[in-house]
């Protein structure tokens, strides 16, 4: 890959900081990493909210509706101690399409996108939300326009984890593995919602987690 060299200014403290956490890396490889995540996140954003436009253009929603989406209560989990990664909006398989259909939940998408929310559909979910069938259409209009997230080593470990810890003692049923790497993607970040046809498991999953809520739309 092409590299250029160029000259920026950035805050002393953040460069400090950055060295340190970036050791052996060196800052000019941690820094190209960190650039390459944020046009990532930014992408997802604009893709999601271009989707959202599309889909407001060929059915509006109410004023009505728009204002019940803004006054539906969600606090904002970057109130409080400094939070340095953007917050997540995780769509597990039974909402993937539901911005289509929902125009209460298709204002929130866009309230939670505009002010810095990532969106993220874990590639795992689509295990769950599509069958090979015509009526995927939804999902896939969806899917080809927001696309989906891989699950890295590190959340699938931590997948493992949730998994084995939310797992009642006894002969109790853990959640399933699909939740569990939902859950993970969340847990990864540490603050965000979780939206979801099917709260209880990944409320169990995300238990310790009190900045990322689990809502069902």
């Amino acid at each position: 890959m092409a590299t250029q060299k160029i000259s920026v200014t950035l805050e002393a403290d953040a460069i400090e900081r950055a060295r340190r956490t970036a050791g052996p890396r060196g800052l000019s490889s941690y820094l190209d990493t960190a650039l390459a995540e944020k046009l990532e996140r930014d992408e997802r954003r604009d893709a999601l909210l271009a989707y959202l436009d599309e889909l407001e253009a060929t059915d509006p929603t109410t004023e009505a509706t728009k204002h019940r989406a803004r006054t539906a209560g969600r606090s904002d989990p970057r109130s409080g101690p400094r939070v340095v990664t953007d917050p997540v909006v995780v769509l597990d398989s039974g909402v993937v399409d539901r911005a289509a259909t929902n125009g209460e939940f298709r204002w929130l998408l866009r309230d939670l996108v505009e002010q810095g929310w990532v969106p993220v559909v874990p590639t795992v979910v689509l295990a769950e939300a599509t069958t090979g069938r015509a009526s995927d259409a939804p999902v896939n209009q969806a899917i080809r326009r927001i696309g989906t997230a891989d699950t890295p080593p590190s959340a699938a470990r931590l997948a493992g984890r949730l998994r084995y810890d939310a797992q009642p003692a006894g002969s109790g049923r853990a959640p399933g593995g699909i939740d569990a790497i939902v859950a993970a993607h969340a847990a990864e970040v540490g603050t965000g919602v979780v939206f979801t046809t099917g709260p209880a498991d990944l409320r169990r999953l995300l238990a310790d987690y009190p900045r990322i809520a689990v809502e069902k739309p």
